[in-house]
């Protein structure tokens, strides 16, 4: 998959190169940063499964599967690797939490 087709994926994150929520707004800067990311990872995973990228992305998938998150919103269009970045990142910042209602409530808003 190249840059084009996962830019359709996120929300934030249109491909530019500054950050366009950075200093308007937290919350948005973040999520923005997170997508951009997961796009560059999935890029870099896709021509090396090897790499550190690609270990990144299947930890994240990995913790987020065994949190049994797996049929969340899985009809949402949001690539399974993608929320489990944006999962990992919440529970880092929140030390737990409600990551389902901030899924709804903040990122897909």
């Amino acid at each position: 998959m190249d840059k084009k087709e996962l830019l359709k994926f996120c929300r934030y994150y249109k491909g530019e190169k500054e950050n366009p929520f950075e200093g308007k707004d937290q919350t948005k800067a973040l999520i923005w940063g997170y997508e951009s990311k997961w796009v560059e990872f999935t890029m870099k995973a896709s021509e090396n499964d090897k790499c550190q990228e690609a270990q990144i992305l299947s930890s994240s998938l990995n913790e987020y599967l065994r949190a049994g998150m797996r049929e969340f919103e899985k009809t949402d269009d949001t690539p399974l690797a993608l929320k489990a970045i944006l999962y990992n990142r919440y529970y880092y910042w929140n030390e737990g939490g409600d990551f389902k209602k901030w899924y709804k409530e903040t990122y897909m808003k």
